[in-house]
């Protein structure tokens, strides 16, 4: 099952979805663990609250060697669908992305009403991509996005989950000698530091096209998931720790200054898990 993934990609806590669903964080926790098993009627409304396909929250229950050897029967969940392109007032960002994250902008896209317009700068777009990001794109500072498929256009080039699990580990034992060998790889045409500070590190990107890069730690993930869960109330965060060094260092920015956070998304999930 697919449920806590689905669930962090939205960007909810148990808590959260288990006030959506009308239940408790420990009925959920057991839905996610496999503890206790989803009726239909928690299916569909699992489906509504996280926009997603029931499909997308069940997985694939067949047998893996089946779908290894037939693996043209099966369209998988995840498939590339293209390329992700946001145009900040700053510049042009692109992504690849697949087509559940696809859907996902779709349905976000369709839901920014202009009677919200005048709250546009408490409201967040979010998008994970298969280079290994998550985006939280504030819509006041966009241009304009466009949603491009491979077949149009060749997408930007990524690597697969385990090799950007590998790396955000890295140096750790890898059982894989296949994904050893491709991070090694990569290590040595990127070099060390810029292998670790894409797996590692976010980019605030400002409405007037200056950066901010720093360790994606703990604590600004979890100011991270305070910014953008209060998106749907009248609560407004004003300021986001971006580096914290204890009594040594502290750094603030102007919430309503962010055009884009890229985050490292292997690296974000486990720190909100």
């Amino acid at each position: 099952m697919n449920l806590k993934e689905l669930r962090l990609r939205k960007m909810l806590t148990q808590k959260a979805l288990a006030d959506a669903m009308k239940t408790t964080q420990q009925t959920v926790a057991r839905w996610e663990t496999g503890k206790t098993v989803l009726n239909a009627e928690q299916i569909k409304e699992l489906c509504s609250v996280l926009n997603c396909t029931a499909k997308q929250l069940l997985g694939d229950m067949r047998d893996q060697s089946e779908v290894r050897s037939a693996p043209h029967l099966f369209p998988v969940l995840g498939a590339p669908y293209g390329t992700l392109k946001v145009f900040l007032k700053a510049g042009l960002k692109e992504y690849p992305i697949d087509n559940s994250t696809r859907e996902d902008l779709l349905v976000q896209l369709s839901e920014m009403y202009s009677e919200r317009a005048d709250l546009s700068d408490a409201l967040w777009i979010g998008a994970s991509t298969l280079d290994n990001h998550y985006l939280i794109i504030n819509p006041r500072h966009v241009r304009k996005i466009e949603l491009v498929s491979d077949d149009a256009e060749s997408m930007p080039s990524f690597e697969t989950d385990d090799i950007y699990r590998t790396l955000t580990a890295w140096p750790s034992d890898c059982d894989d000698a296949g994904t050893a060998e491709a991070c090694n790889a990569l290590i040595e045409k990127h070099g060390i530091h810029a292998v670790q500070s894409s797996v590692l590190e976010f980019c605030a990107t400002f409405d007037d096209g200056g950066e901010l890069r720093a360790d994606l730690t703990d604590g600004v993930a979890q100011s991270v998931w305070e910014m953008t869960s209060l998106q749907q109330t009248n609560d407004r965060l004003c300021f986001l720790e971006v580096e914290e060094e204890g009594f040594e260092r502290s750094v603030f920015v102007n919430v309503g200054t962010i055009a884009m956070l890229e985050l490292p998304g292997i690296r974000y999930l486990q720190l909100l898990g």
